[in-house]
This record gives C-alpha cells, sequence and structure tokens, in this order.
C-alpha cells in the first residue's frame, strides 16, 4: 500500500528521519521508488528502526490529502455542530464495537466498499481542528492505456487498453467549526459512476450524519471574492482556466494555453470575466493556484493547484479538485483559505 499511497518524497522524509537517529541501519540512496520501499524502507522496518506505526501514518497521510474531490458542507447551526462532534456517538452508530475494535484497518484491495479507520483527537494522527474523520475504501476497474501509438500496418494505428483495478478511498471529517468535508479519490471512471461512489458513500454515513442538517458552502462567493481580490493577494495564489455561466444555462470558457500561463497574462480575460460578472452572471468553475511561500501564508511543500467548481455533471456544487497529491497540512491551508475566501 505504500506504493500506491505514498510519493517518493514522502517515502524518502521518512528514512531521512530515521537515519538521524540510526545512521549505520538506515540507507537513503535507492535508484527507483521501488528500490526505495522494498529494500531501504523494508530493511529500516525489519531491523526496528522504524516502526510499524508510523508506515501505516505515512500510508493515512498520503492516501487521506490530495488526488482529491473534496466536498464542503458547513452545520446549519451551532447546535447541529455540537450534535454531531459527540465522537462516541457517531462511532457506535456508524461501526460495530468489533469494527471500532479492529481499526486501522490496511486491505489494499477490498472487493466491496467497507470501513477501514475511524479516528478523533483522542486517538491521534488527526489535524488540530477534526474532531472525527471516518474512511472507507474500495476497488473500481479503469481503463489503462498500455500503448497510445501501436502499429498495425503502414496506414493504421491503435490505442492498446486494459481494465486494471484501482483502490479508491472515500474519507469523511468534520472540523470544530462544523465544516463537514467528504473526500473522494481521483479515479476515472465516468462521470455516472463517480456519482454512484458518492452516493454510496453518503448513504454509507447516513446511520450517524442527517446531511439535511448541512447546508453547501457557498462557492459562487468563494470565486467571486477570489477573483475580485486577485490584486492585493497576488503573492498567495493566481488564477488559471476559468468557466462563465449565463442565464441560459450556457458557458463560455477562458482556457490557458499551459503550464505558466494565468488569466491575468492576458487583459481581454479579465475583462471577459468582469463583464460576464457584472451582468450577474456566475464565475461557475475556476483553477486556483496557491502559492508555495513559507514566509507569507505557511505553504512550504509546493504550489497547489485546485479547481474550485464542479467538474463534472454532478448535482453537488460545493466542489474542490485538488490535482496532486497534498500534505495534511496543505490540506487544511486550501480549506481555511476556501472559508476566508467565502466570507
Amino acid at each position: 500500500m505504500v506504493h500506491t499511497s505514498a510519493t517518493y518524497s514522502e517515502v524518502k522524509q521518512l528514512l531521512s528521519d530515521a537515519k538521524l537517529l540510526d545512521r549505520d541501519r538506515v540507507k537513503l540512496s535507492a535508484s527507483n521508488k521501488s528500490d526505495l520501499i522494498n529494500v531501504n524502507l523494508s530493511d529500516a522496518v525489519k531491523n526496528g528502526v522504524i516502526p510499524k506505526h508510523k508506515v501505516a501514518a505515512l500510508v493515512q497521510n498520503a492516501e487521506e490529502n490530495g488526488k482529491q474531490h473534496v466536498f464542503y458542507f458547513k452545520a446549519k447551526s451551532r447546535t447541529v455542530a455540537n450534535k454531531y462532534s459527540k465522537t462516541s456517538t457517531i462511532g457506535k452508530q456508524l461501526f460495530t464495537k468489533k469494527e471500532l475494535a479492529s481499526f486501522p484497518l490496511f486491505v489494499e484491495m477490498p472487493r466491496e466498499y467497507k470501513w477501514i479507520d475511524f479516528r478523533t483527537q483522542e486517538t491521534g494522527n488527526l489535524s488540530n481542528d477534526v474532531v472525527w474523520m471516518a474512511k472507507a475504501a474500495g476497488v473500481e476497474q479503469v481503463e489503462v492505456t498500455l500503448d497510445s501509438n501501436q502499429r498495425i500496418d503502414s496506414t493504421r494505428f491503435a490505442i492498446v487498453k486494459q481494465l486494471e483495478d484501482a483502490r479508491v478511498v472515500l474519507v469523511a471529517l468534520l472540523r470544530s467549526s462544523g465544516l463537514l468535508e467528504i473526500r473522494v479519490s481521483q479515479v476515472d471512471v465516468g462521470g455516472d459512476k463517480f456519482i454512484q461512489i458518492y452516493d454510496h458513500f453518503i448513504a454509507m454515513l447516513g446511520d450517524a450524519i442527517d446531511m439535511d442538517d448541512f447546508e453547501y458552502l457557498d462557492f459562487d462567493v468563494v470565486r467571486k471574492n477570489l477573483f475580485n481580490r486577485r490584486v492585493r493577494n497576488a503573492k498567495l495564489y493566481e488564477l488559471g482556466n476559468a468557466r462563465l455561466r449565463d442565464l441560459a444555462n450556457g458557458s463560455a470558457q477562458i482556457v490557458t494555453s499551459g503550464r505558466g500561463d494565468r488569466l491575468s497574462n492576458e487583459p481581454i480575460r479579465i475583462e471577459a470575466v468582469k463583464s460576464y460578472l457584472k451582468e450577474g452572471r456566475v464565475l461557475d468553475s475556476l483553477v486556483v493556484f496557491f502559492l508555495k511561500n513559507s514566509k507569507i501564508n505557511g505553504l512550504e511543500e509546493k504550489d497547489v493547484r485546485i479547481v474550485v467548481g464542479p467538474r463534472r455533471s454532478t448535482a453537488e456544487r460545493n466542489e474542490v479538485f485538488v490535482s496532486a497529491q497534498a500534505t495534511r497540512a496543505t490540506m487544511d491551508y486550501v480549506t481555511a483559505q476556501l472559508i476566508k475566501f467565502s466570507k
């Protein structure tokens, strides 16, 4: 599971930390990620230099943060937030005593969606403002391209694909503010299937959570504020592609030319968005690049690209897509910024 969840740099950092304690029995150099895990990390665990619980934490942090669709809901009242903050009640409603005692489960490819973890502030490995986190996992089949240009004869080429199993991780977490996050792994299964996965997870949570007690975080306001405040926050973020929706439910999209190009690089793009907003139209989807700048915003790892707005024909309009693997601190930062720009 370390192979599929953690990045090379995350495994390397775990080994680097261990090497500070035992230089002789921890090896850092490896020709590839596979060797780093199968040889270096495996040896460090066998030698007792790296405890198994640290490897478990590595997997947890990696698969729970980034490469996800995140749906944000806020409790309708403080009373509701307090109701769902009672971790013992949530645990009893969602899980049997046997399940609670077995967590965390590390099942790489569960054949059906099942609960694999439930953590609270008491059990640890959560951000300070997260009251509880429940996690499920399952498997979906996805198409993987083996050869995009296989020659058949002098004039014909073929695309060769095969079906492979892909692990899907589903996370629900409640923050002390009453913000509920539903996170679904990025997996290329098509829009209809994605909605089925999402709906199934909401049903799994239904024994403990009534979604009528929550409302969407208003992303129309978030996107509009991100656009209108872009100049004063130029050191915090940059904007990319934008999709605009008119009153007839039609849309216009401004697409940047590629890596490094931003919405503000061509003034007419900004004017187009302004024109739509001035006429009461909606900024329906917006790509945001939060910039690495630890002195200003504490974002230390790297720039983070997110899409604020629905990427598929789903009824849920409170969606953020985080395209790359991220750390827990980065996801906390993204959430804090979305809350900031919702006001």
